[in-house]
Protein backbone atom coordinates (compact mmCIF):
# COMPACT_ATOMS: atom_id res chain seq x y z
CA UNK A 1 0.00 0.00 0.00
CA UNK A 2 1.35 3.26 -0.87
CA UNK A 3 1.55 6.46 1.29
CA UNK A 4 -0.50 9.13 0.04
CA UNK A 5 -1.75 12.72 1.20
CA UNK A 6 -3.36 12.30 4.40
CA UNK A 7 -0.96 9.40 5.35
CA UNK A 8 0.78 9.96 8.60
CA UNK A 9 4.77 10.22 8.00
CA UNK A 10 7.64 8.12 9.94
CA UNK A 11 9.38 11.11 11.12
CA UNK A 12 12.74 9.17 11.37
CA UNK A 13 15.47 10.82 13.35
CA UNK A 14 18.68 11.72 11.15
CA UNK A 15 21.01 8.96 10.76
CA UNK A 16 24.84 8.65 10.66
CA UNK A 17 26.35 11.82 8.63
CA UNK A 18 22.52 13.10 7.78
CA UNK A 19 21.17 15.98 9.24
CA UNK A 20 17.75 17.29 9.45
CA UNK A 21 18.42 19.13 5.41
CA UNK A 22 19.22 15.98 4.04
CA UNK A 23 18.09 12.67 6.14
CA UNK A 24 15.01 11.37 4.34
CA UNK A 25 11.82 11.95 6.60
CA UNK A 26 11.01 8.18 6.33
CA UNK A 27 14.20 6.38 7.51
CA UNK A 28 16.37 8.80 8.45
CA UNK A 29 19.57 8.02 6.22
CA UNK A 30 21.40 10.49 4.42
CA UNK A 31 19.64 11.41 0.46
CA UNK A 32 22.00 11.53 -2.04
CA UNK A 33 22.93 15.10 -3.30
CA UNK A 34 21.29 15.40 -6.71
CA UNK A 35 19.79 18.35 -9.44
CA UNK A 36 16.38 16.98 -8.33
CA UNK A 37 14.98 15.59 -4.87
CA UNK A 38 12.00 14.32 -3.81
CA UNK A 39 10.00 16.07 -1.25
CA UNK A 40 7.25 15.83 0.76
CA UNK A 41 4.84 18.15 2.32
CA UNK A 42 4.37 17.72 6.02
CA UNK A 43 1.69 19.19 8.51
CA UNK A 44 2.28 19.79 12.12
CA UNK A 45 0.34 16.72 13.35
CA UNK A 46 2.75 14.67 11.06
CA UNK A 47 0.38 13.61 7.89
CA UNK A 48 1.29 14.36 4.29
CA UNK A 49 -0.39 17.28 2.52
CA UNK A 50 -0.99 17.71 -0.89
CA UNK A 51 2.34 19.47 -2.91
CA UNK A 52 0.48 22.02 -4.30
CA UNK A 53 -1.08 23.67 -1.42
CA UNK A 54 1.72 25.96 -0.41
CA UNK A 55 0.25 28.28 2.06
CA UNK A 56 -1.90 25.57 3.99
CA UNK A 57 -2.46 26.76 7.15
CA UNK A 58 -0.63 23.58 8.79
CA UNK A 59 2.65 23.45 6.75
CA UNK A 60 5.74 22.26 8.07
CA UNK A 61 7.45 22.50 4.99
CA UNK A 62 8.99 20.13 2.58
CA UNK A 63 11.04 17.35 4.01
CA UNK A 64 13.23 14.84 1.53
CA UNK A 65 12.31 11.67 1.08
CA UNK A 66 15.19 9.29 -0.33
CA UNK A 67 15.35 7.27 -3.48
CA UNK A 68 14.35 4.00 -1.86
CA UNK A 69 11.93 4.98 0.30
CA UNK A 70 9.85 7.06 -2.27
CA UNK A 71 9.01 3.70 -3.82
CA UNK A 72 6.36 3.72 -1.01
CA UNK A 73 4.98 7.10 -1.56
CA UNK A 74 2.30 7.49 -4.44
CA UNK A 75 3.92 9.94 -6.73
CA UNK A 76 1.23 12.32 -6.05
CA UNK A 77 2.49 13.07 -3.09
CA UNK A 78 5.88 14.35 -3.73
CA UNK A 79 7.05 17.24 -5.02
CA UNK A 80 10.30 17.81 -7.10
CA UNK A 81 13.08 20.29 -6.09
CA UNK A 82 15.70 21.53 -8.86
CA UNK A 83 19.03 22.38 -7.24
CA UNK A 84 22.00 24.28 -8.72
CA UNK A 85 24.35 21.33 -8.12
CA UNK A 86 27.22 23.76 -8.31
CA UNK A 87 26.35 26.41 -6.12
CA UNK A 88 25.02 23.67 -3.29
CA UNK A 89 28.85 22.17 -3.78
CA UNK A 90 30.31 25.91 -2.83
CA UNK A 91 28.11 25.35 0.80
CA UNK A 92 29.59 22.45 1.62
Amino acid sequence: MELTIGDYLNWAEPKGKASEENACIQCGRKTKTQAIQLMVHASTNGTILPPNETEHPDSQGYWPVGSDCAKAFDPEALAKAEYDLEAWAKLQ
